[in-house]
């Protein structure tokens, strides 16, 4: 079962997105972390999720951020992230865009291909935007990174998996997620009440893993969850809490 951390959280409470918490989950035997990715005001790309803490620190310059007091933790640059992974050739990392720009996909790709990590890094977006849940990017930016350099992999957040295998078809990324909102009950109960049985998800699933896309579960943070996505067929999940993961893998 492969583990993806999400934000690179050591424990749900956790901010993640930072050096220490992603070094700590690869410690513990983390396959992955997922991370945001977003633009300063002079359009440098760093490790930041929009609205994660007091200040929006896409609206200041990386010098200002650099030198920004208050903050609970250095603020990385994806280069810096770059440098991190190129230390740990057995780790692998998701990128989610979290502003709906080609410019900022041209910058990522750029500094992937020029590090050469283009097998163990995966660009992230929603299958669709939807504002009003703050899913910010459409998975035709993934298609556009795609045509830059096609040796980029691509992973989409399927928020609309009625038909999964036409997802796959259409966008063929190396991975799909699916699953419902972390701390939402209604969408957990939306996903297994109407999504899973009319969506035909458990056959879907076969169908998109026999065209080798592989599919994760998320988020989740308990035993029963984990549990429900692996006898779905998942190939693995993503957690918040990958101390309650490794206890289940165990």
């Amino acid at each position: 079962m492969e583990i993806w951390v999400h934000r690179g959280k050591i424990n749900p409470a956790d901010l993640g997105n930072n050096l220490d918490s992603f070094r700590t989950v690869h410690d513990l035997g983390a396959t992955g972390i997922e991370t945001d990715i977003s633009f300063t005001s002079n359009r440098k790309v760093i490790i930041y999720h929009p609205g994660s803490l007091n200040r929006n620190l896409n609206s200041f310059s990386l010098h200002e951020i650099k030198n920004m007091s208050g903050l609970p933790f250095p603020i990385l640059t994806l280069e810096n992230l770059l440098e991190f992974m190129l230390s740990l050739p057995d780790f692998q990392c998701l990128l989610e865009l979290k502003q709906d720009s080609r410019e900022l996909i041209e910058a990522v790709v750029e500094l992937i291909s020029k590090a050469g990590l283009e097998k163990r890094i995966l660009l992230t977006s929603f299958q669709r935007k939807l504002l009003i849940l703050d899913f910010e990017t459409g998975a035709d930016l993934l298609t556009h990174a795609r045509t830059i350099n096609p040796a980029i992999r691509t992973h989409i957040i399927a928020n609309f998996p009625f038909n999964l295998t036409a997802i796959a078809e259409k966008y063929r990324p190396n991975m799909i997620s699916l699953g419902w909102l972390p701390n939402r009950n209604d969408s957990k109960i939306f996903y297994k009440c109407v999504i899973e049985p009319f969506g035909q998800i458990r056959q879907r699933i076969a169908e998109v893993k026999s065209m080798g896309i592989k599919i994760i579960g998320g988020i989740l943070d308990s035993h029963e969850d984990i549990n429900h996505f692996m006898h779905l067929g998942a190939d693995g999940i993503m957690t918040n809490d990958i101390h309650s993961a490794l206890t289940f893998k165990a």
